[in-house]
């Protein structure tokens, strides 16, 4: 689920920023891409380590942290300690917060962006 949300929000970011070239004055609907843009990526930094390339100063994003539990679970030949249950729980919820501001993205923003986009004569986004 969190590789299909990180390559969501790729797919919807690709979009933006191509429409962020051409919504230049059209200032309305470039604060509309950009809000949308804005809360794209944010979404996306805490999924996944955006700063990878950089020195490791950063936090691990959830998509990290999933892999590492899943390293430690698949390296036993035993049930899971209650320890990493709890920690799969704790991720898990954290996932579903930022699913939710996913959700949100495209149920408010995104409809916004696609009718101030009508207005101005530009193709939606999906």
């Amino acid at each position: 689920e969190v590789n299909r949300t990180i390559n969501a929000i790729d797919a919807l970011r690709a979009q933006t920023a191509l429409l962020a070239k051409r919504t230049s004055g059209k200032e309305a609907l470039a604060k509309l891409v950009n809000a949308a843009a804005t809360e794209l990526d944010a979404i996306r930094g805490l999924l996944i380590d955006v700063n990878y390339s950089g020195a490791q100063l950063w936090p691990s994003g959830l998509h990290e942290k999933l892999n590492a539990l899943f390293d430690t679970v698949d390296s036993g030949d035993f049930a899971p300690a209650r320890q990493t249950r709890e920690v799969f729980a704790v991720l898990s919820g954290q996932f579903q917060g930022l699913d939710a501001r996913l959700r949100a993205v495209r149920e408010k923003q995104l409809p916004a962006l696609a009718q101030a986009m009508a207005e101005a004569g530009l193709p939606a986004i999906g």
